[in-house]
């Protein structure tokens, strides 16, 4: 998944009309709350061969913190 696809995903995920950027920080977006944190594992999970573990999406603090997740 390209950078760009990603912020598109995330920006379905979050139901937002702002435009996201990779250092956007998760704490400005009054979209990323509960809602979105398991909404997000479970769009990021059909993407990855791997277990996206929640800890480290709760760690996150940049939207390419998120991104970074889904390479490992």
């Amino acid at each position: 998944m390209t950078e760009q696809d990603f912020l598109e995903e995330l920006q379905d995920i979050l139901n937002t009309e702002n435009d996201l950027a990779m250092n956007t920080e998760l704490s400005t977006l009054d979209e990323w709350d509960s809602l979105s944190y398991v909404s997000f594992l479970a769009a990021m999970s059909e993407h990855v061969s791997h277990r996206i573990e929640p800890k480290a999406v709760r760690d996150a603090k940049t939207i390419s913190d998120l991104y970074s997740l889904l390479q490992e």
